[in-house]
């Protein structure tokens, strides 16, 4: 009712992020993209959480939602690498994105391809469909990124986050919590080239050899969660 009283002005805006697993349908999207304003003003989308909806949804924000500049589908995991591709192709603007628990290699190829250039958010936890190389793909072709989350992520490696500086110059916060591929020799290089970082999570990977105390000297304008 609310998305179909919006018939004036429209929404620029719109949470549907599920806090209640399964009250989120693709019926729902349906009646979204049925809006006459949802192609002209609808910039930002939330989708969080909504585990049952399907590709189905995905077609009709890629045919109808073009001009978004934001879109959060984390742990949609009904969503296909098909379905993420058609959006992704269709929506020209987006230059923030929420992929957690749905992103592969394959994903990160039609990003870059996509909205690397202009991509500045990613959010990419969870990254059970991710290796070393698509992440790397990924760092190569997102010259504009300035905040990463590839917490929970074991393809997050020390050869990652070594082409992620080098390619990221306006990155300034990483998140690499629970990251168990990355070592001491990673961390050092986060040191060493990261001093551009304004925060950095370093939380959950004990397995490092490197001191709390020698992390925030060599970084001593960031915040690091350690």
């Amino acid at each position: 009712r609310l998305i179909e009283s919006c018939t004036q002005h429209g929404l620029e805006w719109l949470d549907l992020s599920d806090p209640q697993v399964g009250a989120v349908e693709d019926d729902l999207i349906d009646t979204l993209c049925a809006q006459p304003w949802a192609s002209r003003t609808l910039k930002v989308l939330r989708l969080e959480s909504c585990s049952r909806l399907t590709d189905h949804s995905l077609m009709g924000i890629a045919r109808t939602c073009t001009q978004l500049e934001e879109l959060r589908i984390d742990m949609c995991q009904l969503f296909s690498e098909q379905g993420i591709a058609a959006v992704l192709s269709s929506c020209s603007q987006l230059h923030t994105l929420g992929l957690s628990a749905v992103a592969s290699d394959a994903t990160m190829g039609m990003l870059v391809s996509c909205c690397g250039a202009r991509l500045r958010s990613l959010d990419l936890n969870f990254g059970a469909h991710l290796t070393s190389a698509g992440l790397k793909q990924l760092a190569r072709g997102v010259p504009m990124l300035q905040h990463l989350n590839v917490s929970l992520n074991d393809a997050a490696d020390d050869d990652f986050v070594y082409e992620l500086l080098m390619r990221c110059p306006r990155l300034r916060s990483l998140n690499l919590r629970c990251c168990s591929a990355l070592t001491s020799e990673g961390v050092r290089t986060l040191m060493r080239l990261g001093k551009r970082l304004r925060w950095l999570n370093l939380l959950g990977n004990g397995h490092v050899d490197v001191s709390v105390d020698e992390v925030l000297q060599a970084l001593d304008t960031t915040v690091v969660v350690l």
